[in-house]
């Protein structure tokens, strides 16, 4: 089969980076063996990523394409496919000009000077035979075929999309709005600067969001995630994670499984969700809400609000001013522990009919009831039961004499 003009025509600068002529590719016909020979001939073109140079062999198999980035390469006329002979890259009517070409077996990128791609934007694919990638600037897409290499892989700057494999991956996206997918394995990623998306999948991970505000999604598996600095999104998903918030006005999610969940500094949201969750605000006015299982929350230090949910909870506000809140539509019966009151502590009961240690029977008509007990005791309404340890009240009254307010909270 003759070598088509449009191959002969990238051959010619087979083995001397960059020497591409200027001016448009002619339109390549590619249908097999076409490809075999294009790929054949094709070599390092592109003087910008001297590292991608090719040694006249087919790539690796890809087992699945991700949908994202077929969404992105059919926006300029091109495609890619599967056969058993390798991964093709077809570039019919592209009309690309200058235009920057490289294909081998440690991956293919093309790029234009002008238009939807410039020098720096980049769609490389990582072989078996490559161990470490560095996206160089630009708005890249890296993508690890299946089956092959598992990094690292460097996004630096710009805005990258970096997408792993069934592997242990480890991808560090540094500066930019970067979207790291680690997929299935026990992967490594993290963010770096600017606000980052940062996708687990299955597996154990972990994740580093690091500066600015941060999305993370552990998924399945145990996974550690790690906020850093900025107000992150936290979600670890199935199984038992651990979780830390670090610095900003963090939302933490445990997801399913009995999870660890730590604030950190300011003020944080932290939700157990299923399963017998740890939720501890630390420092800051932090919002805890344990939902289902037995869960153990701790306020540490500022104003907290704690929310047991449904189960036996334990509840410790720490220092400052601290609100516990029990609702009626969570109340199933078990018995949660407050297991220090402080002077300033308020109990909030909300939804609760009937009112069965109250000495006022027309407070039994609220809604909602704020109560300041004085020392330790039992304290019931109807099928919750609240139990008060370690009572640190200024008197030393008995828990009979409480003091309630008939406040409804909106």
């Amino acid at each position: 089969m003759p070598v088509p003009k449009a191959a002969k025509t990238l051959a010619k600068s087979a083995g001397t980076p960059g020497n591409v002529p200027r001016g448009p590719i002619p339109d390549l016909d590619l249908a097999p063996p076409t490809e075999a020979h294009l790929l054949k001939w094709a070599r390092s073109l592109d003087a910008a990523h001297p590292g991608h140079k090719g040694q006249g062999k087919w790539l690796p198999s890809l087992d699945e394409i991700p949908e994202s980035f077929l969404d992105r390469i059919s926006k300029i006329g091109a495609s890619v496919s599967v056969s058993p002979s390798g991964l093709f890259l077809r570039t019919v009517d592209m009309h690309l000009e200058p235009v920057q070409v490289s294909i081998g077996p440690d991956g293919i990128s093309f790029a234009e000077d002008r238009g939807l791609f410039t020098v720096e934007d980049d769609f490389v694919f990582l072989s078996p035979s490559e161990t470490e990638r560095d996206a160089k600037d630009g708005d890249d897409t890296v993508i690890l075929l299946a089956g092959g290499a598992s990094g690292p892989v460097f996004g630096n700057s710009g805005n990258d999309t970096v997408l792993g494999n069934a592997a242990d991956d480890s991808l560090f996206g540094d500066s930019g709005e970067d979207l790291l997918v680690g997929g299935s394995g026990a992967d490594k990623l993290s963010g770096g600067d600017d606000a980052d998306t940062l996708q687990g999948g299955d597996g154990a991970d972990l994740l580093k969001g690091g500066k600015d505000n941060d999305l993370l999604d552990g998924g399945a598996g145990e996974d550690r995630l790690y906020g850093d600095t900025g107000d992150d999104s936290l979600y670890g998903g199935d199984d038992v994670d651990m979780i830390y918030g670090g610095n900003g006005n963090d939302l933490i999610d445990g997801g399913d499984g009995s999870d660890n969940l730590f604030g950190g500094k300011d003020n944080d949201t932290l939700i157990g969700s299923a399963g017998n969750d740890l939720l501890e605000g630390q420092s800051g006015n932090d919002s805890m809400s344990g939902g289902d299982g037995d869960d153990t929350l701790i306020g540490t230090s500022g104003d907290d609000t704690l929310i047991g949910g449904f189960g036996a909870d334990s509840l410790s506000g720490g220092t400052g001013t601290d609100w516990f809140v029990f609702d009626a539509e969570t109340s199933d019966g078990s018995s949660d522990t407050i297991i220090d009151l402080n002077a300033d502590d308020i109990i909030v009961l909300a939804g609760f009919d009937e009112l069965l240690a109250a000495a006022d029977p027309l407070l039994m008509l609220a809604d909602a009831f704020i109560v300041q007990p004085s020392g330790d005791g039992l304290l019931q309404f109807g099928d919750l039961h609240i139990s008060i340890e370690n009572s640190k009240m200024l008197d030393e009254a008995s828990f009979e004499e409480l003091v309630i307010s008939a406040i409804q909270i909106a």
